[in-house]
């Protein structure tokens, strides 16, 4: 397992990643401090297409910023999977507005 700052790290390369497409990150149990890492890396990445980081105890407080960005028509995620993080009821709700192909809550 990884901890919170060998994920910060991981998560900045994302920035200017412009090869991976699918990115399994599941059951590091990091915090909303690394979340915030990888908020900003995506926030560059148009590249990926498959983002699965369950397992995470991440709450709305990551989780609402990330449906923001996967939004955005510069971001490439088709593929969200957040199974078993600490996202409220009402949030994971609202993941049919992000229009992706597939979102696992």
């Amino acid at each position: 397992r990884i901890n919170d700052e060998g994920a910060t790290k991981l998560f900045s390369i994302l920035s200017s990643n412009t090869v991976l497409e699918h990115f399994n990150f599941y059951n590091n149990r990091l915090t909303d401090n690394s979340g915030n890492a990888l908020l900003e890396a995506l926030k560059e990445n148009s590249t990926l297409k498959v983002l699965q980081i369950g397992g995470h105890p991440w709450t709305d407080k990551i989780a609402r910023p990330l449906f923001e960005i996967v939004k955005r028509p510069s971001c490439g995620v088709q593929r969200l999977e957040m199974a078993n993080s600490e996202i409220s009821s009402e949030l994971k709700s609202s993941y049919e507005e992000l229009g992706l192909k597939s979102f696992i809550p």
